[in-house]
C-alpha cells in the first residue's frame, strides 16, 4: 500500500498518520507538465485527491482568489509489512497556486474528498528523478471513514 502526504506553507491540516501530523493525507497524485499552448508555459502541474478536512476551505479560497504559496512538499512511499511508512520520494514545489478544485463524494467509501492541483513554477526531487513519475498515478488508499 502506498502513502502519500502533502504539505502547503499556511496551510493548516491534519492527518490520520502520527508520523505526519500536520500534513495532508494523498490518495492519488499525477505530475504532468503543462500544454505547450497553455498560458502557464513552463510551469508544472501536480494534481491530488485528499480526503475533506481542515484545510478544504483554504483551498478553495486560494483557488478562487489565486493567491500564491511559497513551498509545498509531496513525500510518498509503501507502507512496509511492519506498518511503517517508508519515504520512497519527496517533491518540493516553489512559487505555486491552487489552480484548481474539484469536491467530490466517494460511494464505495462513503468519504468526502477534493481533487486539487497545484500550479509551480519549480519542482525539485529527492530519492529519484520527478520525471519518472511524470503521466504515472500513483494510487494511495486511505483509511476508511465516515464523514459528516
Amino acid at each position: 500500500m502506498y502513502l502519500g502526504f502533502l504539505k502547503i506553507d499556511g496551510v493548516p491540516s491534519q492527518s490520520v498518520y502520527a508520523h505526519h501530523a500536520h500534513w495532508m493525507d494523498c490518495s492519488e497524485l499525477v505530475l504532468d507538465k503543462l500544454d505547450p499552448g497553455h498560458s502557464s508555459i513552463g510551469r508544472k502541474h501536480v494534481s491530488v485527491r485528499l480526503p475533506r478536512g481542515i484545510q478544504s476551505q483554504i483551498l478553495f479560497q486560494m483557488c478562487a482568489s489565486g493567491e500564491f504559496f511559497g513551498s509545498a512538499v509531496l513525500e510518498a512511499g509503501p507502507k512496509n509489512a511492519d506498518a511503517k511508512f517508508r519515504l520512497q520520494f519527496r517533491i518540493r514545489m516553489t512559487d505555486g497556486f491552487v489552480s484548481s478544485f474539484k469536491p467530490n463524494f466517494d460511494d464505495s467509501t462513503n468519504l468526502y474528498f477534493e481533487h486539487i492541483t497545484l500550479d509551480c513554477g519549480a519542482i525539485a526531487s529527492e530519492f529519484g528523478s520527478a520525471a519518472q513519475f511524470l503521466h504515472e498515478k500513483v494510487h494511495v488508499p486511505i483509511k476508511s471513514r465516515a464523514r459528516p
